[in-house]
């Protein structure tokens, strides 16, 4: 079976349940065509036109953004977005503020101009890799938020219209808890999602546009340094997303949002901090669906290990703010003088702490190098171990429904920058390992792990004596599984077993922005630019990434529109009557997954079944007590 067949076809089977009225006269071979014109014509922008400033009436006050048009030529494509940059939704947290939990802002008089996208939380910079941030600047002054909403969804709000609320997508970014940020427009834009491409007319008057909102929240020391005093009781960063959960649910009615329809997205290490929220009973008022990709709270236990090294994440906190302290000239001793370190660490520069960070792992940041959330400690993770609380999910039981994502080569990033002098950081030197090597870049990799080498054997199996790519590729799929795939079968299992609907994805896709060599598959993060669809099915506008332009190939377009329709229809509980018999629910039994692919049938839930695999099975007594 072709890869033109399989797209017409899952065009075709797609179109009849997105596109009844439109669909059903056309037979035969041209309804890959027709779709595909239709699309084009319907669904496709070129020019981004601003029409001009609007202002809103808010619970904080009165804000300042831009309306903004879609068109095609000479046609407009789709009703007016409004998007609001830079929205603060915490004090400054720097001087005395800095290490402490987040605070909520001052009001401001008049209108904010909520114009242009806010700096990054400060970051180090200078590593080439893909999530990290760059512009438009950086600053410890950095608590801030953008919403990207339909103009449709914000007057029906003010006529008094509650048909016309949109769901919110409230977007934690990733990063490994030390870069990353909302201001990236090459990744986090919301403009894709909040235009409805004129599907509201020609889907039953039903909506797939959602209300688009993405944060900062401080990162490395400056959002985990840990003292376990007040003076820094750490995990800082998680109570910035939990203020800014706060603020969403308060005021984006205001943006045309529904405040009892909110999704947490996250991906990576913001895909872990969404999930950590299931155990914290205050915050489950403010979302009650979750999409995440790449990680779960229970990949924590694979950086950190499962040994007692790193504890509850408290002990590593506190060596590494220690080794920080000594490197920049304080007192190194936090535990014992947690004031006196705490008060010398203010007074260093946001950028050297940052640098110096960054010195002690020169080219990936990963434990113990990290620091990472802790629980147990303060007021925000009381649960001293998350990962035996599953309990409190099920309890709570709020959020209904979970949708994860991983991407089909998870893993091959985590062996190249662990193994650099080998492969390059980027996968640039492309070479096969033989079975010695393969069982000590596994060991190593396994190292927090009771009886690592026993471990890497057991989850390796079998392997070719002499070097192959077959070797290396094996090493770096059981990397993959550490860190993502099991981690995601362990919650999903446990999530299903409390009465949540689940459903999981793998994408597989071409990348449209990738620095890692081509052997190395779609890697972790490379669904983000998917994720955050453009202006329409045809990605008509290039994207613009580090200052290079990439043009998506229709293959592309096609399965990032398709993902739009799947989260729009979870978002809006629509999805059992659109694609269901492609898109099945997970369940610990089959351990159904759907495939977005280039070389299979989307949504094939049928035939992708049994996530994980021998190998979560036998991961699993480490994970899961």
């Amino acid at each position: 079976m072709n890869k033109q067949y399989i797209l017409r076809t899952v065009s075709q089977t797609l179109a009849l349940k997105i596109y009844p009225k439109m669909a059903l006269p056309i037979k035969g071979a041209v309804w890959f065509q027709a779709l595909f014109a239709f699309l084009c014509v319907h669904q496709s922008a070129a020019d981004l036109v601003n029409l001009g400033n609007v202002t809103l009436d808010t619970p904080v006050g009165k804000v300042r953004g831009n309306s903004l048009l879609l068109t095609d030529g000479d046609r407009e494509t789709t009703s007016p977005l409004y998007v609001f940059l830079g929205i603060p939704y915490a004090k400054p947290p720097v001087g005395e503020l800095r290490f402490k939990p987040t605070e909520q802002p001052e009001p401001w008089e008049g209108t904010y101009d909520a114009l242009v996208m806010p700096p990054a939380c400060s970051q180090y910079a200078e590593n080439p890799f893909p999530w990290y941030d760059t512009l438009p600047g950086q600053s410890e002054d950095c608590l801030y938020l953008n919403v990207w909403t339909p103009k449709d969804a914000v007057t029906g709000y003010i006529d008094g219209d509650e048909r016309q609320k949109r769901a919110v997508k409230l977007y934690i970014h990733g990063g490994g808890w030390f870069t990353g940020g909302s201001s990236r427009l090459g990744y986090y834009e919301g403009r894709g999602d909040a235009n409805e491409f004129g599907v509201r007319d020609t889907y039953n008057k039903e909506y797939i546009g959602l209300v688009v909102v993405t944060i900062n929240y401080r990162l490395g020391a400056l959002g985990f340094l840990s003292s376990g005093t007040e003076d820094a009781p750490g995990n800082a960063g998680l109570h910035d997303i939990l203020t800014a959960m706060k603020w969403v649910h308060s005021n984006i009615a205001s943006f045309g949002g529904d405040p009892d329809n909110i999704a947490l997205f996250g991906q990576g290490a913001g895909a872990i901090a969404a999930s950590l929220f299931l155990t914290v009973p205050s915050s489950l008022k403010f979302f009650n669906k979750m999409v995440l990709s790449g990680a779960t709270l229970y990949t924590l236990k694979a950086l950190k290990g499962v040994t007692n090294e790193y504890g509850d994440g408290y002990d590593n906190n506190i060596k590494l703010a220690d080794r920080l302290a000594a490197a920049v000239g304080c007192d190194s001793n936090i535990a014992e003088n947690p004031k006196a370190t705490v008060d010398c660490l203010k007074g260093v520069d946001a950028s050297s702490l940052v640098q110096t960070m960054a010195s002690f792992s020169p080219v990936f940041q990963q434990p113990p190098n990290v620091f990472l959330p802790q629980f147990g400690r303060d007021d925000i993770i009381q649960v001293a171990d998350p990962f035996s609380s599953i309990d409190a999910i099920i309890k709570y039981n709020y959020t209904k429904v979970v949708l994860f994502v991983f991407n089909g080569d998870e893993g091959s990033y985590l062996l190249t920058v662990n193994n650099p002098d080998v492969f390059g950081v980027f996968g640039e030197i492309d070479t096969g390992i033989d079975d010695a090597q393969a069982k000590s870049m596994m060991t190593k990799f396994l190292e927090n792990f009771p009886q690592p080498d026993d471990l890497a054997e057991k989850l390796l199996g079998d392997l070719d004596t002499k070097p192959t790519v077959g070797n290396r590729k094996k090493v770096y799929q059981v990397m993959g599984h550490v860190n993502t795939i099991c981690p995601i079968v362990y919650l999903a299992d446990d999530l299903v077993n409390g009465g949540y609907t689940v459903y999981v994805e793998e994408k597989r896709v071409d990348p449209i922005y990738n620095p890692w060599a081509k052997w190395m598959g779609f890697v972790h993060f490379n669904n983000v630019p998917l994720d955050f669809i453009r202006d329409g099915p045809q990605f008509k506008a290039p994207w613009a990434v580090n200052g290079q332009s990439y043009n998506p190939t229709s293959d592309q377009s096609q399965i990032s529109f398709f993902n739009k329709v799947i989260v729009a229809r979870i978002m809006y509980g629509k999805l059992e009557n659109s694609v269901a018999e492609f898109f099945k629910k997970y369940t610990p039994t089959d351990r159904y997954y759907s495939n977005f692919s280039q070389d299979a049938s989307a949504f094939d839930g049928g035939k992708y079944r049994d996530l994980g695999g021998k190998f979560c099975e036998t991961l699993k007594k480490y994970f899961v007590k």
